[in-house]
Formats: C-alpha cells, structure tokens, sequence
C-alpha cells in the first residue's frame, strides 16, 4: 500500500493503545499527517478507502493524490460528498454569486451556498483556485455538524492542528482533509438539537450508507464499542454510534477481552446452575458456547476475566466475591479446565486487576498472589515464594519489581522471574510515624518507579534495578535531548499536599554518576506548592504548575518556568539563586474574577517572587 510522503516528516508515535476488541493497526503508529485522532486508525490511505468505500470520498483520476493541496473548488466537492448530499446537488439548480467557480463544482458550490455552508472569499468571488486552509475546511464541517464555526469546540479540530498547517507551514493537503473528516464521522451532530447522535448516526439515517456498509468499510478504521442497549441485555457492536451488530442470545453479562488484540471476546450467561462462558466473534457478533469447568458453591456469583493467549490457548481468571475464591482457567476445545486452583491475590483480594495484582507481557502472564508468584509462559506455569504482603510493580518477562512496605522501611527489590532470586535489593526508612503507606513508588512506564521513596529505573537488557535517588521523586522531566533526570522533590519528612496529589517544592537535576544539582531549593521559601512539570524541559529551562483549591472541584493553576543559574566558564550549574518566571494563570472559577484577571494575577506573583530574589 503506498504511504503517504509529504512536507512532514514521518515518524513512529507511541501512545497507550485504544480500547476495543480489535486492535487497530496504525493507531500508535502512524503516517503524520498534521491531523491525529485518538484511538483509530490514523493511516490517511486507510482513512481514504473507507471514506470512498462509504460514496464520501472519490479522489481524482491519479488516485487519492493525498499528498498535495486543497483547492477550495475541491474542498466545496469532497464536502458536498462527505454530507452525502452530491447526488442532490447534481440533480438541482443551485443559484450562487461567485464568478471563479469552475463547471465541475459549480453545483456542489451553489448547494453548499444555498444551505448556508459557504459564503466565499468576497461578494463575487468564491476563490475556487486557492488552496484550503485547515481552519477553513474545518469551519465548513462545524457548520454542517453544528450549524455554527466554532469548530474547536464542536472537536472538529485542534488549535495545534491549525498552527501546524496555517500558520507554520502554509500548507494544507488532501490527507489532512481526509483525516479531519473521518473524525467528524464520530462527533456528535447537533443540528437536529439531539446530543447523543453522531454524524455517522445521521448519514446511516439519511440513507447515505447502511450500518452494514459502514462496518464492512469502516473496520479496521474506527474502533468497535460494546454496550448493553436494551433490557434483554443483548451486546450491541457499534461504530461511530451506529449499530452494526448484536448478539442473538441475551441475558449476557461480564464482558471482558474487549482490549486485547483476539477477534473475539467473551461475555458470561446465567443457565440453570452455571455461569455459562460465550465467545463472541468481534465483527458478526456471532457466540460460541463454551461448558463450564467445575466449581464450589453457587454458580450465580461466578464470573470471568480474560488474561491472555499463550499457545494458542485463551487463560481467564474465574472467581466469586461470594465463595472468595479465583482460578485460573483455560478454554481448550471449547471446554474449561482449571489449571491454578483457588489462590489469592496480593493483599488476598480474589478480584484480578491488570497492571495491579497480575501483568501480561508479551507472551507471559505473571500473576500476583499472597505468598507467592505465578509466572505463566509458553512452557507452562511455574512459582516462586515472597513475604506475604509483597506488591509487584513491575514485569518486563525477565524482572519482576517488587516493593514491601512495613512500619520501619520500605524494601524494593528486582527478582529474577525464573527463579524469584533477588538481584537487586534497596531498603528506605519511613521518615513520617504512622504514615507507612506514603513512603512508597509506583510504576510509571519506560521501566521507571517512582514516589516518596525515590526514583528506581529497570534496565531490561541486564535485568538490573538501578536506584537514581533515594530522595522523595514526585514527578519528573529531562531536558530536550538529556536524559538526565530532573525530579520535583521536598525535605525528607516533610509532606506537601497539593489540591489534587502529593507535590513539592524543590527541583533536583541528577548526573549520570549520581551527582545532584539543586536547581530550585526552598531557600528563601518561595511559598509554591509545586504539583508537576508542565512537559520535558526545552533548552535551559524547566516548565511547572501548581494547583490550589477553588472550590466545588475546581483549581487554579499557576505555570511557572525555572531558569537554572549556569556557569558557562566551568560549563556547570553553579546552584546559585535561580530565576522563576510566571508565564500562565488560569482560575478554576473564572466566572467569578473580574475581566484581566490573568494578568493581575501573573503580575502580582511575579512581584513577590522578585522580591524574595527569585
């Protein structure tokens, strides 16, 4: 399939995957086009066929060309398309003032003006031979969706899309057309004044495609969403809020597997005295009964949850709150049979939470019990002993992260997941009586583990646990092309409660040999609550916020930027005062601030900044 080559370079994006039962290609990486929709396929040459496949795209005679320019004339065609409105357009007389309107869109232009779509560049002129800016190409879809221009408001696009393509580039090109109509398929279309209809909701309606159409066309493309739509409790597939499918037996309750990559997913059914598992197929809807494995008690409080595929074999939690007991089973000829029978999980929950009390990777699912781990591969299942109480933060399919939390200390270890043997050990004092559960990390991707009780990074090629700082890390950034760490940290045995989680007041950079370079202490006090970094640093300075209590869940948020003092003869930060400058206000009540607000708010924190030296 060719790909699309353009202006913009190509790169890979890496983003938490979308939920769905099928896993979209394209979605976390993609051809980057200016335009990026969360969750769906994000390939402009799959976005194209879809939308030809559904009448609201055609291209021209060298194919979908969508590499090049807009032209307004063609923006007028591909819009008339999009609302499925040519075949009218074509079919009437359209009457309209423009006089640059070449005999191929002079319909769709006048259908476009008489329903108030487009008023043109002037009076007389249409500007039909300019290239489409993304601002108005999107003005054009708020209107259609909405009835109005506000087309940031309305989702049909981003204020950074428009400054990548209008004001940085100059450019706007077909892909980004197809992009940002794609998207539209799933805003909600508000001209009807119903707001729980989508576009595409409308177009099926209108007669433009069929629900049918849409899920042969749009799989792959848009993500499928399960729901229970009725009070037999069918399972209805839908896309963009259209109803493609549904499940021809009810009853079903517990869906689980609608995140993994499978072309199935399972839900349960109440029969008699069993709790009855069904595979259900992602695109036909179609279920599949699988017989129940044995259990104790009551089949009513029984449910499922999907874990994973080894071997081509599906592995599901099976468990009762009630009864207080969880297995693990695995569907096998579309049989049941258990294969860990009645364990606990951490802290003996009988609940499975992913990414809590059992991880998957890859082809491995490690599953955290009481006393013990589990540890489910393609070789089969195996487990390994460790105090009771110990969390699992971590697993990379060679280490397993751990931490275990007492009145005294902290204890976080890296254990070899083959055998459980510790490589790794670091034990950190609680600093605060009766505050244990504080003085702890959690996992924060990328193989980091940070919090109260300092910043630990796995590296997955060596297996080995690397503690940076066993100062308090409660967030943290770099430099744009560093990696070296930079923490928002505080005194040890001080806690600073922000309004909406734990902050700090200092700002450490940490060297590569352990080395720590306090930009930002809290001498003199500098009185902010710092609750985060706004994003990686850019250059020499480091971005932050704070957020106070507004009341009724809202907060003020304060931006700052840090500039670190630097001794450019030595070519090192000298940790002399640094400077901060206040760069952003905004009120989590604004309604009740009087107009500037901002800036008196910005001018009078600066001052007092200033005058404590900062």
């Amino acid at each position: 399939m060719p790909r699309l080559i353009s202006m913009l370079l190509l790169f890979l994006l890496l983003m938490t995957p979308s939920v769905g039962a099928v896993t979209l290609e394209n979605t976390n990486a993609y051809w980057m086009t200016g335009v990026h929709t969360d969750g769906i396929n994000n390939d402009p040459y799959d976005q194209a066929a879809m939308l030809k496949q559904l009448g609201l795209f055609l291209g021209t005679d060298q194919g979908f060309e969508l590499e090049r320019n807009l032209t307004r004339a063609e923006a007028a065609v591909m819009l008339v398309r999009f609302l499925g409105a040519e075949d009218k357009a074509l079919a009437g007389t359209w009457k309209h003032p423009f006089t640059d309107v070449p005999q191929w869109a002079d319909k769709h232009v006048g259908w476009l003006y008489q329903s108030g779509l487009t008023v043109g560049v002037s009076k007389t002129k249409y500007g039909a031979a300019q290239n489409t800016t993304l601002e108005q190409y999107a003005i054009f879809l708020s209107r259609a969706i909405s009835g109005n221009d506000n087309w940031e408001a309305n989702g049909v696009a981003a204020a950074d899309e428009v400054r990548l393509w209008d004001r940085d580039n100059g450019f706007f090109s077909r892909a980004a057309a197809v992009g940002l109509s794609t998207r539209a398929l799933t805003l909600t279309y508000t001209r009807n004044g119903n707001y729980t209809y989508t576009m595409a909701q409308y177009l099926a309606d209108h007669g433009v495609f069929t629900p049918e159409q849409l899920l042969d066309a749009a799989w792959g493309v848009l993500p499928p969403k399960y729901l229970y739509l009725d009070s037999e409790d069918h399972i209805y597939n839908t896309i963009a809020g259209v109803t493609v499918g549904v499940t021809e037996i009810d009853h079903l309750y517990n869906m689980t597997g609608t995140g993994s990559p499978l072309p199935y997913f399972f839900a349960s059914r109440q029969e008699g005295e069993d709790a009855v598992l069904y595979r259900i197929d992602c695109k036909t809807m179609e279920s599949a009964r699988i017989s129940p494995a044995a259990k104790p008690g009551s089949s009513q409080d029984w449910m499922y949850t999907y874990a994973l595929t080894v071997n081509g074999l599906d592995y599901l939690f099976e468990h009762s709150k009630t009864v207080n007991t969880v297995n693990l089973v695995v569907c096998e000829d579309g049989r049941l049979h258990t294969v860990l029978r009645d364990f606990k999980f951490y802290e003996e929950s009988v609940l499975p939470v992913l990414d809590g009390n059992y991880l998957v990777t890859n082809d491995m699912l490690l599953i955290a019990g009481h006393e013990r781990y589990y540890l489910l591969n393609r070789d089969g299942i195996s487990h390994h002993a460790y105090a009771a109480g110990t969390q699992v933060l971590g697993f990379d399919g060679k280490s397993i992260v751990t931490q275990l939390v007492n009145e005294e200390n902290t204890t976080i270890s890296c254990l070899r997941a083959a055998d459980g043997a510790a490589v790794d050990t670091y034990t950190v004092n609680q600093d605060i009586d009766d505050d244990s559960s504080r003085r702890t990390i959690k996992a924060e991707g990328y193989g980091r583990f940070y919090g109260e009780a300092g910043l630990y990074v796995l590296n997955s090629e060596t297996g080995r646990l690397n503690q940076v700082t066993q100062r308090p890390a409660l967030d943290i950034t770099a430099f744009r092309m560093d990696d070296r760490y930079i923490i928002l940290t505080h005194d040890p045995g001080k806690r600073i409660h922000g309004a909406n989680r734990s902050g700090g007041d200092q700002i450490v950079m940490i060297d590569h040999d352990g080395t720590e370079h306090v930009f930002l202490s809290n001498v003199p006090e500098h009185g902010i609550s710092i609750a985060g970094f706004v994003k990686d640093g850019s250059g020499s300075v480091v971005s932050f916020y704070s957020a106070t209590d507004a009341g009724m869940q809202h907060l003020n948020v304060c931006n700052y930027v840090l500039l670190p003092s630097f001794d450019p003869q030595t070519g090192t930060y000298d940790g002399k005062q640094p400077k901060i400058m206040v760069t952003g206000y905004t009120a989590g009540r604004p309604e009740l601030e009087a107009e500037g607000y901002e800036q008196v708010y910005i001018q009078k924190e600066q001052a007092r900044l200033n005058a404590l030296g900062y």
